[in-house]
This record gives structure tokens, C-alpha cells and sequence, in this order.
């Protein structure tokens, strides 16, 4: 794209390339990071304490593949001066509580936390997460063709294309699709016995937790219908109809919720406080949240009192319930805020924080006790910049440069669209 370029290279010699760039340069600051099977560089020109230029470097972990360097220019000098700082520091440094070059310790980990495999690496409960927050199941009927088609679509934009292609390696079935725009990917099921063999056993085991259970119960009623044999199409098609056209109930939520041990009758806008002894996490797991954040959350950097500090946000049009439940496990202070449009009849809810001690809490959470982030898609990526970024003296006494951050990562999202 404008202003970017790009270099091809052996992946076997990458630290080579990088040990040349560094001698050549004198003066780098290089991050290190392990997402999965692969590996990301940052090469980060510092001059005079401002970004001057950012190179990513990805490398894979079988050799033969290629890696690419792109670079991204932050601002425009006039002159260059001889003024390089070099950083160099191992790739879980900082999030094992020691000393980094940035400054500041990365979170530490507590028993609390502690966790096995099943606890965040149960894909099938990590995909109920991922569908509340994006997935849709979607009914389509044609009168004229007496055609009766069946959808269940998980989208994400074009930047993160490589969350749908692990979805569908896993699931073994579907289609990749893009808009037109190339803007989104999207994987499609559409296949009924795909439907009904791989995927209503996922979320017959394991309920949706937002309003789309009831999208859910309608789609899988609907199918059924549709595979009646003692009527005809056009007779399907009606019964389908009527059923598509049916309005959700007033207040309706998930019948996981009836396991929780409060009245959730009382939780409402003004009461968001669940008891200490909940058994909220018996509900919302940590793979369900895991894919439901990779959905839904935001890692964010906030500007607030003329600082930019670490944020995270969710928000959602319907579900208040969930996000208390949310609120509870990351000990979220502040109250979910309703929010209404003033031109218009939408609303939402917003769950929203800053604090210290709840940032600290979420940094943990997508982490497993060996430290590997449990996040599968670009929002691990994302994770990693936040929480390395987290508590570091140089960013709190330079907030520009975590402005550059956030400025950078949203070129990234964006890079597709120019």
C-alpha cells in the first residue's frame, strides 16, 4: 500500500537479516513475540524518543516458507539525527514479571488463574463464544423457486482472515466467501447435513448464551420442517414463514441463565452486582469468552484527563445480562452504561474499563500458566501489544508513543481499505 514496502526473504535466515539490520543501524528497538506457529518481529526506530518507523517481520516455523518486512512510517523528518537507542529483550520477559526495556513489569500470574487444557482450549465452547458475539444463522425462502435455503455464517473483516480459515480446519466443512468490497471473509454452511451432523451437536451441548439461542432454536426448527416428507415445498415454505416471522419475546434470555445461583429477575440497569459466591464462571467459561471477545472485545488505548491510557471494551444491543456476568469476572467497577442514538431508535449497552486492577485481571486471563496467549486470531496480536505496552514508564511519560501505537494498529485494521 502507499507509503509501505515490502521484502522477500528466506524464512531460515530471518535472524540473520535481522542481526545485519541491527549492526548496520546501530540502534533498534526490536520486539519479540510467539503467537501459535508463528512468529512476529517489530523493528522500531526510535528517534529522539518518537516512532519514526516500524518494520514487521513475520516468520513461520516451518522453513521453506517465505517472510515478508513491511514497513510502516509514522512521521515525516525533516532531518535525522544521530540519536538511535537500541532495546533488546527475549520474547516473555516482560510478562513473566521481570524488568523489560520498556519499562514497568507485565502481569503477574496467580494461582487464581490457574488453568488445564480443558479450561481454555475446548474449541466447541470456544466457537459458541465466537457465534455469539458474530455468528448468524439466517433463514432464506423463495416463493417463486420453492428454493429453501439454510446459513450459518461466521464473518470477520479481511484482516483477520486467518481466525475463519482455522475455523474451518478445525470443522472440516463450509466455504470461504468474500464481499465484494473485499473488504470481509466470511465461512458458510449451507449444507443440511453439514448442519445437522457437525454443527447442532456443538450447540445442542453447548447453549448460546445471548438472544441468538433463540435464532438458533428457529433455524433448527425450521430445517426440520424442511425435511418433512408428507408435505409439499410450497406447504414448507409457510410453515418456515410463519415461524421466521415471529417476534422474539419481551425479555428474552437464554435458559443457561435459569443455572445461575441469583435472581436474575432483580439484575437490571440500576442492580448489576452479582454475590461473591456466583457461580457465574460455571456459564460463561473461558473458552466461551475467549471466542466471544475475539468477536465482540476490544483491546483499546483511551484518552482520558489529557492521558491515553489502556482500555477494554464490549458492547452489545441485547444481553445485558452476559456483560454483568462479564463485569463480574474481570471485577469491572465502573456500571454498564445504555446508550440510545439521538437520531434514531438504536440503542446499546456499553461495558467499559480503565481501571488498573481490572486491566491487570483481563491481561491475566488470556493466559495460560506456561504463558502462551489462548486468543487464536489477530486479537492475540492486538493482546500482545496492549499488555507489553501495560505499566511501562516510557509510554506514561511519552504518551505519544502509545498514541502511535493505537494510530499504528488501526492502519493495520484499515490497510485493506485503501
Amino acid at each position: 500500500g502507499k507509503g509501505s514496502s515490502k521484502i522477500l526473504f528466506d524464512a531460515g535466515t530471518t535472524l540473520n537479516y535481522i542481526i545485519i539490520i541491527i549492526y548496520l543501524l546501530n540502534y533498534y528497538h526490536i520486539l519479540l513475540g510467539n503467537n501459535l506457529n508463528i512468529i512476529y518481529y517489530y523493528i522500531i526506530i526510535y528517534i529522539n524518543n518518537n516512532i519514526y518507523k516500524i518494520y514487521e517481520v513475520i516468520t513461520f516455523n516451518i522453513i521453506g516458507l517465505s517472510a515478508s518486512i513491511y514497513r510502516y512510517i509514522f512521521q515525516r523528518l525533516n532531518t535525522i539525527k544521530q540519536n538511535y537507542k537500541i532495546i533488546l529483550f527475549n520474547n516473555y520477559s516482560t510478562l513473566k514479571g521481570t524488568r523489560s526495556p520498556l519499562g514497568g513489569t507485565g502481569p503477574i500470574f496467580n494461582n487464581n488463574n490457574s488453568m488445564n487444557n480443558k479450561d481454555y482450549n475446548d474449541f466447541n465452547k470456544w466457537l459458541i463464544g465466537f457465534t455469539d458475539g458474530n455468528g448468524t444463522f439466517n433463514i432464506y425462502t423463495n416463493v417463486i423457486n420453492k428454493n429453501i435455503i439454510f446459513t450459518y455464517k461466521l464473518t470477520q473483516s479481511i484482516y483477520n482472515s486467518q481466525l475463519i480459515y482455522k475455523i474451518k480446519k478445525e470443522l472440516g466443512i463450509g466455504r470461504i466467501i468474500y464481499s465484494k468490497d473485499k473488504y470481509y471473509i466470511s465461512l458458510v454452511i449451507t449444507n443440511k447435513k453439514h448442519l445437522v451432523e457437525k454443527i447442532f451437536p456443538i450447540f445442542n451441548k453447548y447453549p448460546l448464551l445471548t438472544i441468538k439461542y433463540y435464532n438458533y432454536l428457529i433455524f433448527k426448527e425450521a430445517l426440520n420442517i424442511s425435511n418433512y416428507i408428507n408435505i409439499s415445498q410450497d406447504e414448507k415454505i409457510v410453515l418456515i414463514n410463519n415461524i421466521k416471522n415471529k417476534e422474539i419475546p419481551l425479555n428474552f434470555y437464554s435458559p443457561i441463565w435459569n443455572t445461575l445461583n441469583t435472581d436474575i429477575n432483580k439484575l437490571d440497569i440500576n442492580n448489576q452486582i452479582l454475590n461473591n459466591n456466583t457461580n457465574i464462571t460455571s456459564i460463561i467459561n473461558r473458552s466461551w469468552l475467549t471466542g466471544f471477545i475475539e468477536a465482540d472485545g476490544s483491546f483499546n488505548y483511551v484518552i482520558k484527563d489529557n492521558k491515553i491510557i489502556h482500555g477494554f471494551t464490549i458492547t452489545q444491543v441485547n444481553d445485558l445480562l452476559l456483560l454483568i456476568g462479564i463485569k463480574h469476572i474481570f471485577n469491572i467497577k465502573a456500571k454498564i452504561l445504555y446508550k440510545q442514538s439521538k437520531n434514531s431508535k438504536s440503542h446499546y449497552y456499553k461495558l467499559e474499563t480503565t481501571n488498573k486492577e481490572s486491566i491487570n485481571i483481563i491481561a491475566n486471563y488470556f493466559y495460560t500458566n506456561n504463558m502462551k496467549i489462548i486468543l487464536k486470531g489477530i486479537k492475540a496480536f492486538e493482546f500482545k501489544i496492549w499488555v507489553r505496552t501495560l505499566n511501562k514508564l516510557k509510554y506514561k511519560n511519552n504518551p505519544l508513543l502509545l498514541l502511535d501505537i493505537r494510530n499504528w494498529i488501526n492502519s493495520l485494521r484499515n490497510k485493506h481499505k485503501k
